[in-house]
């Protein structure tokens, strides 16, 4: 981003910050779900099989590069990060990570007869999943190493009457025994982001495992 865009971009955050319209201003994922858990009414749900996915669009991706230093902080921080993080995504074609959770959770409970509807008219069941966190970040005792820090709410709901049948989230947790064989950036963006690709592919199937662990058994 040069100076000038820079410029403009830091007017036009400060000045939906103010007003307290990030959704009214394009920002995307400025939808989002209450966080707080709802246990699913299983008997319910698996008397219900074609399942459609709702991800209200693409989460925002917040990212900088390794080169330009601290990002400035607060919420204009985020903004800007937010900015640069999505032109990745956009740049390199970077699929919908909610899409891919809840893809996931339906792939996982196929044994179940669950399966996925072409769309929501076809369905019986919509999983609504919210991307909260999507960035990211370097593993303390070796910076140049970098994790995906992610985090989703899902929430299940009857496809005709609305009635919402459970609510749950899932999060990436990594540990540090992971650093070694962890991307560096260049090799997380390289090749449009293939490796970003790979690590989001792992890491939203792990969000699902924990959702249907948690709540869908």
């Amino acid at each position: 981003m040069n100076k000038l865009a820079a410029k403009n971009f830091r007017a036009w955050a400060i000045a939906c910050l103010g007003a307290g319209l990030l959704a009214a201003c394009g920002v995307p994922g400025a939808t989002m779900l209450s966080k707080g858990d709802l246990a699913f009414d299983t008997a319910k749900i698996f008397t219900k099989k074609r399942v459609a996915v709702e991800t209200g669009g693409m989460p925002d991706f917040r990212a900088k590069e390794p080169t330009e230093g601290m990002m400035v902080g607060g919420m204009a921080g985020q903004i800007a990060a937010a900015s640069f993080g999505n032109e990745i995504v956009e740049n390199n074609a970077v699929p919908n990570p909610s899409q891919q959770v809840g893809d996931a959770i339906i792939a996982s409970l196929a044994g179940r007869g669950m399966r996925p509807a072409p769309n929501r008219l076809a369905a019986d069941l919509v999983i609504e999943i919210v991307t909260y966190k999507w960035t990211i970040a370097t593993f303390a005792q070796d910076p140049s190493r970098y994790y995906i820090v992610f985090s989703s709410v899902a929430r299940m709901k009857d496809s005709s009457s609305e009635e919402v049948l459970g609510q749950t989230s899932c999060k990436n947790v990594v540990t540090d025994s992971q650093a070694g064989t962890a991307p560096t950036y260049e090799e997380m963006m390289a090749n449009g982001a293939a490796r970003l690709k790979i690590e989001m592919l792992e890491v939203t199937k792990k969000c699902a495992d924990q959702i249907v662990a948690k709540s869908l058994v």
